[in-house]
């Protein structure tokens, strides 16, 4: 017979704790406890309840400062109340988590102004690793002497850039130090080039996990990152399963400070510093240019298969594509004794900058020309811009190229067997064209249907190799 009263005392009691597992983590464990009563005789039943989903909330309080520790008083004070709806019998279980559900939505009402600065995007980012952070200061160089001789043999770094890395400074390499056996994995180390590539400082990222540089939209995140995430966490976390020296590579669609997103080819690694384990993360930048339908987070809709503008078959092509490309990522990873991060970079880049030509009309060749010009283009057009531009520049033009009257009155109303020129307006996106002559169009075979709102780099030798040796000091 439950809720019977024992020596005059409450027949409920629920509390929350902070535990440790004999491993050394914290976790938070909610207690129900009542008094039963079998053939005669009291006991005590307690009931553990798993607090899973709000573990990643809870962690954020083991900082012990004053504000989480007043935090968790609100929360037990909340717990409290609902002393009367609880039960340790497992029948009660369903009814246990709806009044807790009821409970931690109150609590999180009561604290959201506090806990603004820890979220990004739909990302719960709590600083619950200052001590951690505290614990690696003066570790940077001692972990760089144990990664030095790995670093130059899978990363290909040279003399010059590790030097730079030793010292953090510029010229080094964008990378960072996490710690598995702290609350949530935090960082607790970034490079000089780390900040400058991701856009975020040191002082918002140390002591935080580093999903803050996923995309801030948690379905188009799982969409497009999902496999990648679980592999990467199970690394960080089973360390059972992955001893010193250990690593992995994973390529993931990130984003910076800004929303910008770009492939980030991140290989991680299980390091020992003196007895303790540490996990150093290199971040290897696919310099691609990114499609519109990809290109920032502020194009993007949380709508399921119409995320970011892209169409259901789209975001279907592109996943499964996605996940060839990591299937052969994998592959090349796991069968080389000594991989080159290097030379994988380069078959991740190709690949990738294949399957965007294939899907957009953003290049030409190897050259990313997106129209971010048109709206500039037509409205050039409708106001009939060129003949004023073209009084303007007339006399000029016509003692550079010693114009016939004929070709003048030619290139003045528009017509064939005008001059070879365009028009581009520097206030627009990627200084688009915004006027190209007929002569312009015979010259290049280009019509002004495709290139105007581009940049007029579509000109130049499609295979970059060839165009950098001939081309790229002009």
């Amino acid at each position: 017979r439950p809720r019977v009263s024992f020596n005059g005392r409450r027949p409920s009691l629920t509390t929350l704790l902070l535990n440790q597992r004999r491993d050394g983590h914290f976790f938070w464990n909610l207690i129900i406890m009542e008094h039963v009563q079998v053939r005669g005789h009291f006991f005590l039943l307690a009931s553990l309840m798993n607090l899973r989903m709000h573990q990643d909330l809870l962690s954020m309080m083991n900082t012990w400062d004053f504000r989480s520790l007043n935090y968790i008083k609100t929360l037990r004070s909340l717990i409290g109340t609902c002393d009367e709806q609880m039960s340790a019998l497992p029948s009660q279980s369903a009814a246990n988590e709806t009044s807790m559900a009821e409970c931690f939505g109150e609590w999180m009402n009561t604290i959201s102004k506090d806990l603004k600065d820890f979220w990004e995007g739909d990302h719960f980012v709590p600083p619950v690793g200052g001590r951690a952070v505290q614990e690696f200061a003066g570790t940077w160089t001692p972990l760089m002497n144990v990664v030095e001789e790995n670093m130059r043999k899978v990363q290909g770094i040279r003399e010059a850039t590790l030097s730079n890395m030793r010292e953090n400074s510029d010229g080094g390499i964008a990378c960072a130090v996490s710690d598995p056996r702290a609350p949530d994995c935090p960082l607790v180390f970034v490079s000089k080039e780390f900040e400058r590539m991701t856009g975020y400082r040191c002082d918002f990222a140390l002591g935080r996990n580093c999903r803050f540089l996923q995309p801030n939209d948690r379905p188009f995140n799982i969409q497009f990152n999902g496999d990648e995430i679980a592999q990467m966490r199970q690394f960080c976390h089973d360390m059972d399963n992955h001893p010193i020296g250990s690593s992995v590579i994973n390529l993931l669609l990130n984003e910076k400070k800004s929303g910008a997103r770009f492939w980030n080819l991140l290989h991680m690694t299980h390091v020992d510093v003196a007895g303790r384990r540490y996990i150093l993360g290199v971040q290897t930048v696919l310099e691609i240019p990114m499609p519109e339908f990809l290109a920032t987070r502020a194009d993007q809709t949380s709508n399921g298969g119409e995320a970011c503008g892209m169409s259901s078959a789209l975001v279907g092509d592109l996943c499964r594509f996605l996940a060839q490309l990591r299937g052969r990522l994998h592959s090349m990873g796991s069968n080389k004794a000594d991989v080159s991060v290097s030379e994988l970079s380069k078959d991740m880049l190709q690949r990738i900058m294949e399957w965007m030509k294939t899907m957009s009309d953003d290049y030409e060749g190897d050259h990313h020309v997106p129209r971010k010009g048109i709206a500039e283009a037509r409205l050039f057009q409708m106001d009939k811009q060129w003949r004023s531009v073209f009084d303007e520049v007339a006399v000029d033009l016509s003692r550079i190229w010693d114009l016939t009257e004929a070709t003048y009155r030619k290139t003045a109303a528009d017509m064939v067997g005008s001059v070879c020129c365009t028009v581009a307006d520097p206030t627009a996106a990627d200084c688009a064209l915004v006027y190209i002559s007929s002569g312009f169009e015979d010259l290049t075979g280009y019509h002004r249907d495709w290139s105007l709102g581009r940049n007029c780099r579509f000109l130049q030798p499609n295979s970059k190799a060839y165009n950098d040796a001939f081309n790229l000091r002009e």
